[in-house]
């Protein structure tokens, strides 16, 4: 999500813990939260980084990992889409396709396809193995935030702040639908498991579910307080995540299509959100450059890793949910080990 937005956070800088606790209290404190690796070294307390594998000249707004967690792909400010390929361990391609900022990024369920989005309101859909770009996707006239595959890997979504989401043919480009019904613009936009049901969020702070087969609007949930920035459905598709600037996770019933759980104890705004690949842990990015994990069952916060500086744009669970990818504001990916 580019640094762009209608809303201003309330949220104001906390007096450092050092200087308001001392070293043994705060040393204390992060043991029994378990905020992450803790290294004592000559007096100070200092978290152990994630591992850097991109460097972006400038905030990284995009980050995507195919299926089989082989190759990631990182786009922001730069305009460049950076492809960083796991088994080699080194960033194999970089790709110019967009006049503006890359916003989002997606691969097919085959990882031989790609998606961005971009502030210059257009999509690209990528042969990611040749490194080529097949053909651009014009029609939105606003910017796009969140693009992606169906399942099948037949169709793509865009969603856009001219409050659509347009349904294209991922083999041929041709528009297919547009989705209407938001208020204000869409931040996000994901595919249910089963590919029936589509959802979007965005700045009218509620998440918009389709049906694919009929492009009816099925219902728009308002419970959040703040613009949906992101959506994730579970493994299994009976649970939908948003995240948003309200500084919660909430969860969503697929089958009532009501409000499940809220997940809170985020510092500031909550910009992306994620399932394990089990569906039992809940992974969120939080404005103060921490990821946060959450028990699914329990709402408990299990595990906190602080690191980025600056807000943290994207996270994802990697491979067997083992790993966790981020990227942040400031120009890095990064890859957490549990």
């Amino acid at each position: 999500m580019a640094d762009q937005s209608p809303e201003q956070s309330p949220e104001a800088p906390a007096q450092p813990l050092l200087q308001k606790y001392g070293v043994l209290s705060v040393l204390v404190i992060l043991l029994v939260i378990g905020v992450g690796r803790i290294v004592l070294q000559s007096g100070f307390l200092e978290p152990e980084l994630g591992k850097v594998i991109l460097e972006h000249k400038g905030p990284v707004w995009a980050l995507a990992a195919d299926s089989n967690a082989r190759f990631l792909a990182a786009g922001g400010e730069d305009k460049a889409i950076r492809i960083w390929d796991n088994q080699q361990q080194k960033n194999t391609a970089t790709l110019y396709g967009h006049t503006n900022d890359v916003t989002t990024l997606a691969f097919d369920s085959s990882g031989k396809q790609m998606i961005s989005g971009s502030l210059d309101k257009t999509a690209v859909v990528w042969d990611h193995a040749e490194s080529r770009d097949l053909f651009r996707l014009v029609g939105h006239e606003d910017r796009i935030e969140g693009a992606t595959f169906d399942p099948t890997g037949n169709i793509v979504a865009t969603a856009s702040w001219d409050k659509t989401v347009r349904l294209w043919d991922a083999k041929t480009g041709n528009h297919l639908q547009t989705l209407e019904g938001a208020m204000k613009g869409l931040n996000c936009v994901a595919f249910s498991p089963d590919g029936k049901r589509i959802a979007a969020g965005g700045w009218d702070y509620r998440v918009h579910i389709w049906s694919i087969e009929t492009g009816e609007l099925l219902t728009s949930m308002l419970e959040h307080q703040g613009g949906v920035m992101d959506l994730a459905f579970s493994p299994d598709g009976s649970q939908l995540a948003s995240a948003a600037w309200d500084g919660t996770v909430l969860t969503w019933d697929m089958q009532t299509m009501k409000l499940a759980n809220v997940y809170g104890g985020a510092n500031g705004w909550i910009v992306s959100v994620a399932f394990s690949p089990d569906g039992q842990r809940i992974a969120a990015s939080a404005e103060a450059g921490q990821l946060i994990v959450w028990d699914q069952a329990s709402r408990k916060i299990v595990q906190q890793f602080p690191g980025h500086s600056g807000r943290v744009t994207n996270v994802d669970f990697l491979g067997d949910g083992s790993q966790i990818i981020s990227s942040g504001e400031d120009g890095t990916v990064r890859v957490w080990c549990f």
